[in-house]
């Protein structure tokens, strides 16, 4: 058996170390080298966010309002045919600290009605949609959040309303009895004309 000599030993030892580091400086430099690299796949973009339409604020003296969105193309006609899947979010604070699932679906609007006085914030996101995907675990990724639009219901005075209805009901009377005394006005000089030129002929 052959024996190593102490100088070759020592000359092997002196260079491992060179190795190691040019090996780690080509993995760092070239890391698709390995063989176990993998590529880095490309970041999936997320789809078109949806903006609420109208005012940023808007105003309400029934407790109703018709809350709208679209998508920016479609209102550029670029996006005909297409068909998404929107979800309409509300909160009581414009963070969304505790919001509320209001609407999903594929319409673009959402009706609101019956609401007290104060008020309230409404976002929406939205995504591609295909007939016959799993609803509950869809692929496809949902866009950002639209900016916020607040709803503000202020009901009409019930005082000022009654005053305005009783004056409108005066008004009407009033305009009826004017027209009802001269139609009766006028059919009575009507009748005595004719009377006194009957009388003038005998």
């Amino acid at each position: 058996m052959r024996a190593t000599s102490p100088i070759g030993a020592r000359r092997s030892l002196s260079t491992w170390p060179g190795f190691a580091i040019a090996a780690l400086l080509c993995s760092i430099c070239l890391p698709g080298a390995s063989a176990g690299a993998a590529p880095r796949p490309d970041p999936a973009s997320a789809p078109e966010a949806p903006q609420m339409v109208g005012e940023a604020t808007l105003e309400s003296g029934n407790g109703a309002a018709l809350l709208r969105w679209a998508l920016a193309r479609d209102e550029e006609g670029e996006g005909e045919g297409d068909v998404y899947e929107y979800e309409l979010q509300e909160s009581g604070s414009p963070e969304f600290s505790a919001p509320t699932l209001r609407y999903r679906g594929t319409m673009p609007s959402w009706y609101v009605s019956g609401r007290l006085d104060g008020r309230s914030w409404f976002r929406v996101r939205g995504r591609p949609w295909a007939e016959g995907q799993d609803q509950k675990h869809g692929q496809n990724q949902w866009s950002e959040w639209s900016e916020a639009q607040v709803l503000v219901v202020a009901h009409h005075d019930l005082r000022l309303a009654l005053a305005l209805f009783g004056l409108g009901a005066l008004v009407f009377v009033a305009t009826a009895g004017t027209v009802l005394v001269s139609s009766r006005t006028a059919g009575g000089t009507d009748g005595g004309g004719a009377g006194g030129s009957e009388g003038e002929g005998c």
